[in-house]
C-alpha cells in the first residue's frame, strides 16, 4: 500500500483539512443523477450534476482548506472511458 500526504499547493503545508465532500452518481451520459453534498454535518441530496468532475459518469470532489495559509483547493476523482483520474484544482484566494 502506498500512502502520501496531501500538501497545500500554495505553501506546501502538510496540515490540510477537507471540509466539503460531494459525490455524483449517474448512468453513462445521463443529464441527471444523484448528487450528495456534506458540509458542516449537513447532508444535501439533489439531482444537480453541475460540478461533477466527470463529463460522462461518476465523480467525487473533496474541498480542502490549508491550516497554515487558509487557502482552499479541491481534489476530484472521476471515471472517463474506463479510466479513473485524480485531479487537483487550486485558485489562489490571497
Amino acid at each position: 500500500m502506498t500512502r502520501d500526504l496531501i500538501l497545500c499547493p500554495r505553501c506546501n503545508s502538510e496540515y490540510t483539512d477537507y471540509y466539503h465532500v460531494q459525490t455524483f452518481d449517474r448512468t453513462e451520459d445521463a443529464q441527471s443523477g444523484v448528487h450528495t453534498s456534506v458540509v458542516n454535518s449537513v447532508v444535501t441530496v439533489d439531482g444537480i450534476m453541475t460540478g461533477n468532475p466527470s463529463p460522462r459518469r461518476h465523480g467525487v470532489r473533496l474541498a480542502f482548506m490549508c491550516e497554515t495559509c487558509a487557502d482552499v483547493f479541491t481534489v476530484a476523482i472521476y471515471q472517463h472511458k474506463g479510466n479513473t483520474f485524480i485531479d487537483t484544482n487550486y485558485e489562489a484566494t490571497s
